[in-house]
């Protein structure tokens, strides 16, 4: 019997109920980590200079990011070691669409014209791949904003500054030219002859001791790092011109976008390393492309590369919550490139540059320290420590939370409580979890303020210090 064509309903009502509607996604855990840098790879032909694209598949991206030709880029290497290092939320940025810059003064303008598309995207942790802050060779000018090119670490503190501005919490991390890469450069009297030394070679306590001389300016034995200018300026943050003052030649100064040295609503000048960090160690970094480039580079069995580091630590305090320091930390898949004594942790620190060295505890960070000046305990920025610039950009993100919904009301008595009340409940989380002993919102408005709609925010805290030294006192008595 052949089924009926026409098409009638019972009279009544129909209910259907939609599922899945509340569906969210999962959040991410932890800070997001976005790396800059060049390759020749389009990520399947869809990507743009300078546009924020997230790590979903740490593998896909990873060919996505090789150059065309198949070798890994300086980005898709940075990718699989961030992922291995534990970074848990990554974003790419692609700079340049080359294999290799033409000079530094192309990388210098490449990252420029990033940081500028940058500077109004929300950002965390932030790290220029393979650009380091020891490394001017070839920087001249001005680029095309009218800023000098002078230093990698300057440039990238300057982003930092200015983004914060915009509201952009961000903080960066640049590292020091790999060890074996600086005694090939500089052309030290003992030094690795080719690309797969320098990247698979084990550095000597020679050239250990060379380079924590260069670090910190010193005439060594394998050359004379007297000659070198590439961080005489940072290194000036470490030493007192009198007591209380720091050095004249310190300029680490943040910069205004006119070039002018910024200052703060106290009339003191910003320091631009509060907000960055230098890393510098003497490690190899395991990931999983490593044994097939080591085997093709003549280093069969080898399951790591010498490395500075940078990436693996961008990636670890990505996973740290802002009150959380990465002093004493390890990093999964970072290892020592060979022992190296304590005082190499401690000429490291008197230098500014956060770096790794064995203890009981494995290969840790030696101190979570920003690049703000340090001169002494008389003489230093109030944020030497990574941590307490990360409490206050916190604190600052949550009072912004609680004060946006009274944009646009009128400032009556009772708004103005309300806000107080906001900013207090707020601002408790941060009582609450020990980050600080104490944290008070102040709302001020002036009449002619008042009339122009505005008012200010003073939040004054009080951060706990940082545990870094314990000192041990024994001594034997008579029972």
């Amino acid at each position: 019997m052949p089924t009926p064509d026409a098409d009638y309903n019972l009279p009544g009502v129909s209910v259907s109920i939609a599922d899945f509607g509340l569906r969210i996604s999962p959040p991410v855990p932890g800070k997001k980590l976005t790396l800059v840098g060049a390759t020749t790879g389009t990520l399947g032909g869809e990507a743009q200079l300078n546009e924020p694209y997230a790590v979903r598949s740490v593998g896909l991206a990873v060919n996505g990011l090789k150059n065309t030709d198949g070798t890994h880029s300086e980005l898709s290497l940075a990718v699989e070691q961030a992922a291995a290092a534990g970074a848990r939320n990554i974003e790419v940025v692609i700079s340049a669409f080359t294999s290799e810059y033409a000079n530094a003064n192309a990388r210098w303008d490449s990252l420029a014209a990033t940081y500028r598309q940058l500077k109004s995207h929300p950002v965390d942790v932030i790290h220029p791949v393979d650009t380091w802050v020891d490394d001017v060779t070839g920087l001249s000018g001005t680029d095309t904003y009218g800023d000098a090119r002078n230093n990698f670490g300057k440039q990238l503190a300057n982003f930092c500054y200015r983004a914060g501005k915009e509201g952009n919490s961000a903080q960066g991390v640049i590292g020091l030219k790999p060890l074996l890469r600086t005694a090939y450069d500089e052309d030290w009297s003992v030094k690795p002859t080719s690309e797969a030394e320098i990247n698979y070679a084990t550095p000597t306590l020679a050239q250990v001791n060379e380079w924590i001389d260069h670090v910190q300016g010193l005439n060594g034995t394998l050359e004379n790092h007297t000659a070198e200018t590439a961080l005489d300026s940072y290194l000036e943050g470490s030493i007192e011109e009198s007591p209380g003052v720091i050095s004249s030649d310190y300029d680490w100064w943040a910069k205004e976008e006119d070039g002018t040295t910024a200052v703060d609503h106290l009339g003191n000048n910003v320091d631009g390393g509060r907000a960055i960090c230098v890393f510098g160690s003497a490690s190899r970094q395991a990931s999983d492309s490593i044994p097939n480039l080591a085997a093709q580079a003549g280093y069969p069995g080898t399951r790591s590369i010498n490395t500075n580091g940078a990436v693996a630590y961008s990636a670890l305090l990505s996973t740290l919550s802002p009150i959380e320091s990465p002093t004493g930390k390890t990093i999964p898949s970072l290892t020592p490139a060979r022992q190296v004594p304590e005082s190499f942790g401690r000429d490291m620190m008197n230098s500014r540059v956060v770096t790794m060295v064995n203890r009981t505890t494995g290969y840790v960070v030696t101190k979570g320290i920003s690049s703000a000046h340090n001169a002494s305990a008389y003489t230093r920025s109030d944020f030497v420590q990574w941590t307490t610039f990360s409490i206050v950009l916190a604190a600052i993100d949550l009072a912004k939370i609680a004060v946006e919904p009274f944009i646009g009301k009128q400032s009556s008595p009772a708004v103005m409580n309300a806000m107080k009340v906001a900013l207090d409940e707020s601002l408790k989380v941060l009582k609450d979890l020990q980050a600080v002993s104490r944290i008070q919102a102040n709302i001020i408005q002036t009449s002619d303020q008042a009339i122009l709609g505005d008012m200010d925010i003073d939040l004054d805290i009080d951060v706990f210090g940082e545990i870094s030294n314990i000192n041990f006192r024994a001594a034997l008595s008579r029972s």
